[in-house]
């Protein structure tokens, strides 16, 4: 960029800024009279989503303002600006959405548990006392116990010591830490952009963040908030964390530590460790010239996750009195889903044939009435909800990281295609988030084509409208 280009851009960036501090002010002293003048809508999104993260966006333009001042600031600072905008933009198009459906998740009775649980931690037990309700929970000796691994839990911990379960918004925390990850999964692209591990412009960047933030089964899930769905967001948003790591600092035990607490949220994210290390393998020569140093930096990105998973299993036989049950296979869920508990267990390849279906070929009904596509709910092929995915083909590569990403996505399938549950009820396939930071980033083998970058473009942009009309109709609210 040129030294007039920045100047301009520094002068824009402040005018803006004391524009919104000034328009803040205002609102602030003024909005009861004069706010309501620009009718409800408006009223409602300076109230619920605006001010909702007012101190997210001060600190993101004060952090981008110093960087600004600096002259000559260095990239990761310029990178961190630019991630917290995109932290920004997808927070409010998170909330704005949650506003435009009228949707609300009570902490108590809504199928959440986690800040029921933080509150039984706080309390020094491991289950929940007078349960607001008792599906998708555990029962042994006497008591309900939410199966599902505690990370929300600890992360609620601090608000709910503070000022109790009921200060919880789950749909709050639920995009607060999707929009996180977003940005984190920006940096990690952008990283392989700025290390040259990848031949792409700065634009694909932000088209493959689109497509996660906006143009998967993320989406709806994030907004979503319930247990299942917030122990998604978590795993998600941690794995993100452990790419824009593995790719700007190339420390396997920082990478193997993030991986890990994604683990607390749902431990099957642990499988893209195979990614990580073929993005450890890409940045660092020895790595990938050597064996020995190759296996080394798998040690030591497995002893945070070996922690954790021994903590998981001393966390199933303080509930369980057994160090290997998760408490899945005796949960209360539906007749259905009970029956196959009953008959094969968690995992069995009976499962695969429904799996696989619902996973890949499972298409829409037709209706005469709105919406006149109607979703499978019991799931629905990931190549209609992200088209983009027809275009697999140009992502093939012999390098290191993309196999490697490969390995962790098929290796990923293998257990989830033969898992009792499809995920019902959902939109899309929710348990391709599994596997979704690997799978999206192998998209930028594909973005190095540029005889190809405007289908891949104009294809994820129709995954964006579709995944939007699909989390509008989820939620019932398309027509």
């Amino acid at each position: 960029m040129s030294l007039m280009k920045k100047k301009l851009v520094k002068i824009a960036f402040y005018i803006c800024f004391l524009l919104l501090l000034v328009c803040h002010a205002i609102l602030w002293i003024l909005h009861k009279n004069y706010l309501p003048a620009f009718g409800p809508f408006i009223v409602k999104l300076h109230n619920q989503v605006i001010t909702s993260f007012a101190i997210e966006i001060f600190i993101v333009l004060i952090f981008t303002a110093i960087v600004l001042l600096l002259k000559n600031p260095p990239k990761i600072l310029i990178r961190l600006s630019i991630a917290g905008f995109v932290f920004l933009v997808t927070l409010f198009v998170y909330r704005t959405t949650v506003l435009l459906m009228n949707y609300h998740v009570k902490p108590v009775g809504d199928m959440v548990y986690f800040p029921e649980l933080a509150q039984a931690f706080i309390n020094k037990t491991l289950f929940l006392t007078n349960p607001s309700s008792t599906r998708d929970l555990t029962y042994f000796n006497g008591n309900w116990y939410v199966a599902f691994p505690p990370l929300a839990a600890i992360l609620m911990l601090p608000s709910v010591v503070r000022s109790g379960v009921e200060s919880i918004d789950p749909v709050s925390f639920s995009t607060f830490w999707g929009a996180l990850g977003i940005a984190w999964f920006w940096l990690g692209l952008d990283g392989l952009r700025q290390k040259e591990i990848v031949k792409m412009g700065s634009g694909f960047t932000f088209c493959l963040t689109a497509l996660l933030g906006f143009g998967s089964a993320f989406y709806y899930i994030t907004i979503s908030s319930q247990i299942w769905f917030i122990s998604h967001v978590l795993a998600v948003t941690f794995c993100c964390l452990a790419f824009w790591l593995a790719v700007d600092t190339g420390r396997p035990v920082l990478v193997g530590l993030a991986l890990a607490i994604g683990m607390l949220a749902r431990p099957t994210i642990g499988i893209t460790a195979i990614f990580f290390i073929g993005i450890l393998a890409a940045k660092n020569k020895t790595v990938k010239q050597n064996l020995k140093s190759l296996l080394l930096a798998a040690a030591e990105m497995a002893i945070p996750m070996a922690v954790i998973a021994v903590s998981l299993l001393a966390y199933n036989y303080l509930r369980f009195q057994n160090w290997l049950d998760f408490g899945y296979t005796t949960m209360n869920v539906g007749d259905a889903l009970k029956a196959n508990l009953i008959d094969n267990g968690q995992f069995n390849i009976n499962y695969f044939q429904k799996d696989f279906f619902y996973t890949f070929l499972a298409a829409p009904s037709f209706s005469k009435n709105c919406p006149y596509l109607i979703p499978s709910y019991q799931g629905m092929s990931l190549f209609l909800t992200m088209p983009v995915l027809f275009l697999l083909f140009l992502t093939f590569s012999k390098r290191e990281w993309v196999i490697a990403a490969d390995a962790s996505i098929v290796l990923s399938l293998s257990t989830l295609l033969v898992y009792f549950n499809t995920g019902a009820p959902q939109f899309g396939n929710r348990f391709s988030l599994d596997y979704i930071v690997p799978l999206i980033a192998i998209f930028v083998v594909a973005a190095e084509k540029k005889k190809y970058s405007w289908l891949i473009k104009s294809l994820i942009i129709l995954g964006i409208i579709i995944n939007t009309l699909g989390t509008f109709g989820y939620f019932g609210k398309l027509c």
